[in-house]
């Protein structure tokens, strides 16, 4: 998994240069910070403390954190759009169903808290995720974890 993770980056990375995409990596840096500490709480479980049932599970989440984030750049860049005007459409359905993005977002912007808010919960998506799938995988419950797919 790791090569093939180095390989997807590799492709990231040709790919931005030669289709001229600039990337903001700078927001990616927590993300890699995150997985690096896992990786190394991964390993101090697999050498220092030995406890592989640990050492696995952490090693896991950290894997799959960099993978989607890797995976989902590497969509970005090569994937072209297939539908011109896709969020006009979906503006369309939002219209439709009785829902204005242009008003929610001024609105919400007239509250700084709930916009602090919803960037934090943002943000803190995949350490959430992170989280579920740590204590349950430490507290072997292997069949619920597919409950959060």
């Amino acid at each position: 998994m790791f090569r093939l993770t180095l390989i997807a980056l590799a492709a990231c990375a040709f790919l931005a240069i030669w289709k001229d995409v600039s990337l903001v990596y700078s927001s990616f840096l927590s993300s890699f910070a995150t997985f690096c500490g896992l990786m190394a709480i991964g390993q101090f479980y697999r050498k220092v403390r030995p406890a592989e049932r640990i050492a696995a599970v952490v090693t896991a989440v950290a894997f799959l954190m960099i993978t989607g984030h890797v995976f989902s750049v590497l969509t970005y860049l090569h994937l072209p759009y297939l539908v011109q005007g896709g969020d006009q459409f979906f503006e369309r359905v939002d219209h439709y169903l009785g829902f204005d993005r242009s008003v929610f977002v001024v609105a919400v912007s007239d509250f700084p808290a709930t916009c602090e808010i919803l960037r934090l919960v943002y943000l803190s998506s995949a350490w959430q995720i992170a989280a579920a799938i740590l204590a349950l995988g430490l507290a072997r419950r292997y069949d619920d974890i597919g409950a959060l797919a």
